[in-house]
């Protein structure tokens, strides 16, 4: 896993897992939407691109 990175109100963290003796890469991300509210996102590539498997609001 790599540290999570912040790039203006982005907040992104990076991890492979193996799976099946595979490297399966994913991906979360929190990103502000206001001052009192976040967007939290999942996705996941499984080696033919990134798909979003979850997607939600935090907060206000």
């Amino acid at each position: 896993m790599t540290w999570p990175v912040r790039k203006g109100d982005e907040l992104t963290a990076d991890a492979a897992i193996l799976h099946a003796e595979r490297k399966i890469r994913v991906q979360e991300a929190f990103t502000r939407r206001d001052e009192n509210s976040w967007e939290h996102t999942a996705r996941v590539d499984f080696g033919q691109g990134w798909v979003q498997t979850e997607a939600q609001t935090c907060g206000g």
